[in-house]
């Protein structure tokens, strides 16, 4: 059964990175409508893959991490396209956001326990 549920979680991780590929390609090949239009359903696509792994604490820290790094990625898109980058700061926020989650979570299981 536990194999199915990370079976299930993988293929969710592929829609997932899908999703994401299909933005950032659409960003660099200049598609700039195209490439707006994804963050609604990357940023959607993430928010519930949180939501259905809020049980999961390593999931959970997971996908909050993904998050902060895809809305930092987001916000850079925007940016890039609409602000003529005046807003990186915020973009930065939500990158070092994503690593301080990422290595308070790996420090935390490495040296203090799960």
């Amino acid at each position: 059964m536990e194999e199915s549920n990370n079976s299930t979680t993988i293929n969710f991780d592929n829609i997932h990175l899908l999703l994401w590929l299909v933005k950032d390609t659409a960003w660099v090949m200049g598609f700039k409508n195209l490439a707006l239009f994804m963050i609604i359903p990357t940023v959607s696509y993430t928010c519930y893959l949180l939501y259905k792994n809020y049980h999961d604490k390593n999931y959970f820290i997971l996908y909050s991490a993904i998050l902060c790094w895809l809305l930092g990625n987001s916000t850079w898109l925007l940016n890039d396209f609409l602000f003529d980058n005046k807003y990186n700061l915020v973009s930065y926020i939500f990158f070092f956001l994503g690593i301080t989650i990422t290595c308070i979570h790996i420090v935390k299981q490495k040296y203090i326990g799960k």
